[in-house]
């Protein structure tokens, strides 16, 4: 099964990320067969010659939205716009890119940078269900209507097959995604509505699939996401210099799997 993963050069944590994706393919290559590609909007550097070295796809792609994005982010004197914005919203275009270069897979995993296999999580992707897209919950494990795309399993032809309307009314929505949870709150919004048959209108992960370490040590987690504070915020939050709804998520699991996460980056 092909693994993405995507990001942007023109984010400002670019060499922070840069080391959230190296233990991604590590822990990947220890853990599971998966097929790792990188879905990359920037110029070769350090971080592509790296991944090639250990046979990583690197997949050069700009949003569609790109253009958009850099302009409300000069109009509204707010530069995250573009930089985050330009990197979240590629995940979109996958099964465009997928299309474009003649690949046949009828699904795909998806996950953000900032994971750590811990185990092989094709046995149970194998199982589950997906019309469109699979995830799992964000805060709550039981709570699938506030959902986390930062672990997708997505059907590509059938997205595919949305991809122009889906577009457009991100298109239309923009002003508006941008100050929530990105291309996150346009798959909720969209596909809630679109397909009334499935309940929330997303198929359902389990959350060992996207474990979030403020939800305790899991031995049964295959994917663990640094939702929330990130590895490299270990010390901060040790010491309580972070905001607040980041200290909350400060967890015991969160040190612990903070702790395995600087091995694998260690052998980097």
């Amino acid at each position: 099964m092909r693994w993405f993963f995507a990001l942007n050069e023109a984010c400002s944590t670019f060499p922070l990320y840069a080391d959230l994706i190296k233990v991604a393919v590590l822990s990947a290559r220890s853990h599971t067969k998966l097929t790792p590609c990188f879905l990359y909007d920037g110029q070769p550097n350090a971080l592509t010659d790296w991944l090639e070295a250990r046979g990583v796809a690197v997949v050069q792609h700009r949003s569609k939205f790109r253009e958009r994005l850099k302009a409300m982010s000069k109009e509204c004197k707010r530069p995250d716009i573009f930089r985050i914005g330009s990197g979240a919203f590629l995940r979109v275009d996958l099964p465009e890119v997928i299309v474009r270069l003649g690949w046949s897979d009828e699904r795909i995993l998806y996950t953000d940078c900032d994971v750590m296999f811990a185990r092989d999580p094709e046995p149970d992707l194998s199982r589950v269900r997906c019309e469109r897209f699979a995830v799992a919950p964000e805060f709550d494990p039981g709570d699938y209507d506030r959902i986390n795309t930062g672990v997708m399993v997505m059907n590509v032809p059938s997205l595919y097959r949305d991809r122009e309307p889906f577009a457009r009314f991100i298109w239309r929505n923009l002003d508006r995604l941008v100050d929530t949870a990105w291309d996150q709150e346009a798959y909720r919004l969209y596909y809630r509505r679109k397909l009334p048959f499935l309940p929330n209108g997303w198929s359902r992960l389990a959350p060992t699939l996207n474990w979030k370490p403020y939800w305790g040590e899991n031995a049964a987690a295959s994917i663990i996401h640094f939702h929330g504070p990130k590895p490299f915020h270990e010390e901060m939050v040790r010491n309580r210099q972070v905001p607040a709804e980041l200290l909350r998520l400060g967890s015991q699991a969160y040190f612990t799997y903070c702790s395995l996460w600087r091995q694998y980056l260690e052998a980097v």
